[in-house]
């Protein structure tokens, strides 16, 4: 009785979010703009990834669709630059035959968070402040400054400043939310108080650290795609972003300089750690090994990396993404031990081509997988 119960539960908890965005919109727009723009608004923060995967083991090869979701809903200021922070985030790989995918792991749960624990303004002449400088320039001269030329042309495409406006916004997320203003020929961008600042006063506070941290609460769920396996997962962690140039040297002299695409330029490397108590007493895989510590703690290792590989332009660059994730239960019972059930590390390799196609290699074994493999893929990526 209790999945069905959390299978309805998740499935309301991700919907009603849009649902209620989307009655918002619809009341003070006309009701199918409204309700559009609602459900879109909603939807930002959506990855999905549909590939074709095949298995190392010579297990066969099956299609799927594997995404990934966060979505603030709601952020507060605490002091300075820290504010805290509540998010709902989903993610899995949806397959059509999951025998023929080794992982097999839905992760879903609302997180709560302390953002920026360190907010030190970088040296004007750090690698950050480098990184804010170019930032404030691209988004002049890609969107603000072809913007206001619509609008100064007395024949203003509205579809184009959108599309403007809607591009800027995804890259100043973690400054707000962004305002176009064509009556003032501006932009706003609204931090966690509400406060609204024009969009380059609002750059001056620097985002880009040479270490960023934040500090989580987080309430789970994972499960499999059969809902056999399934456990509930409470988490306090601390994550973070270094922001060193000499980690990326390698991966410069190869590409004779530095990245071009801007999507390139800051992804880490990223690293999180932190204790978790599980508790997998509706876990079919584990109960028929063991009755024991069916609460137990376990500890959560990870990093990822992004970077390019090669270029020749910002719209045709290739980029490489790494991912680590690493857990391991703590005074496992033998059986689980046996099975080598009580630690699991997961390793995937992605490289992505212009275009959003790309090839993944994976190897390893995530919670509720029972056996681990490796598999390579190729698909395409698109975020909403």
């Amino acid at each position: 009785m209790i999945r069905p119960v959390l299978i309805r539960f998740f499935v309301v908890l991700l919907f009603s979010g849009w649902v209620g965005f989307a009655a918002t919109n619809a009341a003070s727009e006309e009701s199918a703009t409204g309700l559009l723009n609602g459900i879109m608004g909603f939807a930002q923060g959506l990855e999905i990834n549909p590939k074709l995967i095949s298995a190392l083991n010579g297990g066969g090869t099956t299609v799927g669709v594997e995404y990934k979701y966060e979505n603030g809903l709601k952020r507060y200021p605490l002091h300075g630059d820290t504010d805290l922070a509540l998010s709902l985030r989903s993610q899995g790989l949806v397959a059509v035959d999951p025998k023929k995918v080794p992982n097999d792991v839905f992760i879903h749960g609302l997180r709560l968070s302390v953002i920026d624990l360190w907010p030190r303004t970088p040296a004007v002449d750090s690698v950050a402040a480098c990184h804010n400088a170019l930032l404030k320039e691209r988004i002049n001269t890609r969107y603000f400054d072809p913007w206001t030329k619509e609008i100064e042309s007395g024949h203003p495409d509205k579809d184009k400043m959108n599309e403007f406006v809607d591009s800027a916004s995804r890259e100043l997320a973690e400054y707000g939310r962004l305002e176009a203003d064509p009556a003032t020929e501006n932009w706003y961008l609204y931090d966690a108080s509400g406060k609204r600042i024009n969009w380059d006063n609002a750059l001056k506070r620097m985002k880009e650290r040479t270490l960023f941290l934040a500090f989580d609460l987080s309430a789970d769920l994972e499960h499999d795609q059969s809902l056999t396996n399934l456990q509930f997962v409470g988490t306090a962690q601390l994550r973070g972003k270094l922001l060193v140039p000499y980690l990326d040297l390698p991966f410069e002299l190869l590409r004779g300089g530095p990245p071009k695409n801007w999507s390139n330029r800051d992804r880490g490397p990223h690293f999180w750690a932190g204790i978790s108590m599980v508790n997998a007493s509706e876990n079919d895989a584990r109960t028929a090994l063991t009755s024991d510590h069916k609460t137990f703690p376990r500890l959560n290792l990870g990093a990822q990396y992004r970077t390019e590989l090669f270029s020749i332009s910002e719209a045709k660059s290739v980029a490489l993404e790494l991912t680590w994730r690493f857990y391991y239960e703590f005074n496992a019972p033998q059986p689980i031990k046996d099975a080598e059930l009580d630690r699991t590390s997961y390793f995937k390799a992605t490289v992505l081509f212009p275009g959003i196609l790309f090839i993944e290699y994976t190897d390893g074994k995530l919670p509720t997988d029972v056996e681990g493999g490796s598999t390579v893929a190729a698909g395409w990526r698109y975020n909403f």
